[in-house]
């Protein structure tokens, strides 16, 4: 794996996070706003109607952003899966190189017992 996808990956990560912390936000503030509008005496709420009426298009493209961005998350979770599962068979792959490199003198040893064998049976 190349330190270049991994830095991308970082950078999806990092954008990832600022996303779900813009997702609170968001919620807190659609939240707030129907708890606000909740809150209000049956007078107030005749004189408001024009006013909830305005807030649908703001709160339709925030659940809209936030259903995307929701999307975003979970093909972000898979790419991580994903790649998580490919660092660890490249870290497998690296330890065995790297007992094998370490080890160089047990490689021709343990092909000389087999051909040890061999030879003392075409002796008999």
């Amino acid at each position: 794996m190349s330190v270049t996808r991994l830095q991308k990956l970082e950078v999806k990560r990092e954008a990832l996070a600022a996303m779900q912390v813009q997702q609170v936000r968001d919620r807190v503030r659609l939240g707030a706003a129907f708890v606000g509008k909740g809150d209000r005496s049956v007078n107030s709420q005749a004189s408001s109607s024009t006013t909830s009426v305005a807030d649908g298009p703001v709160i339709a493209q925030l659940t809209d952003q936030i259903a995307a961005q929701e999307v975003q998350v979970g093909q972000l979770q898979q790419e991580k899966g994903w790649v998580s599962a490919q660092l660890v068979q490249c870290e497998e792959e690296l330890q065995r190189t790297l007992c094998r490199q370490a080890n160089p003198c047990a490689e021709p040893h343990r092909a000389e017992t087999p051909l040890a064998k061999s030879e003392m049976t075409f002796r008999m």
